[in-house]
């Protein structure tokens, strides 16, 4: 992941999200620093609420 490497994130934005049973996908674009180059990257967390929250990425997409 680009955080392991250094990277920063400077900005993101929901781009968008819909339930998934009883989760709900999220699809972001994060745009980071690493090495002295701005990037953007698209990105895809799946949110739960129950029995707590929790955020993950889904490194599959």
């Amino acid at each position: 992941m680009e955080w392991s490497a250094g990277a920063k994130l400077l900005d993101y934005a929901v781009v968008t999200d819909k339930p998934a049973d009883a989760n709900l996908d999220a699809r972001v674009t994060l745009k980071v620093s690493a090495k002295g180059k701005t990037r953007t990257r698209d990105a895809r967390y799946l949110v739960t609420t129950s029995p707590s929250v929790t955020v993950f990425r889904d490194m599959m997409n």
